[in-house]
């Protein structure tokens, strides 16, 4: 792990069941009480979604969240490059978001952009 105490995992938790039947259980490897593993409700485009005014509340299933993400930013692609999403979003809407997602929470404060409650 080096310098490091603890490291984030994001996960879409959409697929947690499928990697587990398929013996990958991101709970159970080697190292795990090193890892922060962050759920993402349902997935990166759900999170996306929810990082938009007035959407931090709107969980959206898998299979919605590309099209509701597209509808709300047209210029969406996957993979995006970290300075589009940094152009897009700010450590508000992520503070915003992270009031209705306590996986999103917990990471913000492990890294130390939230206060520990």
């Amino acid at each position: 792990m080096g310098r490091d105490g603890a490291a984030l995992v994001f996960l879409d938790s959409d697929r947690l069941a499928q990697d587990r039947a398929a013996g990958r259980d991101p709970e159970i490897v080697e190292g795990c009480e090193q890892l922060q593993l962050v759920y993402l409700d349902v997935n990166l485009e759900g999170l996306l979604v929810r990082l938009h005014n007035g959407c931090e509340t709107q969980f959206v299933t898998a299979h919605d969240a590309r099209r509701r993400l597209l509808r709300l930013w047209p210029e969406y692609r996957k993979p995006m490059p970290a300075w589009a999403l940094a152009k897009r979003f700010v450590l508000a809407d992520l503070r915003r978001a992270s009031k209705h997602d306590r996986f999103l929470r917990d990471a913000l404060i492990l890294i130390g952009l939230l206060p520990r409650a």
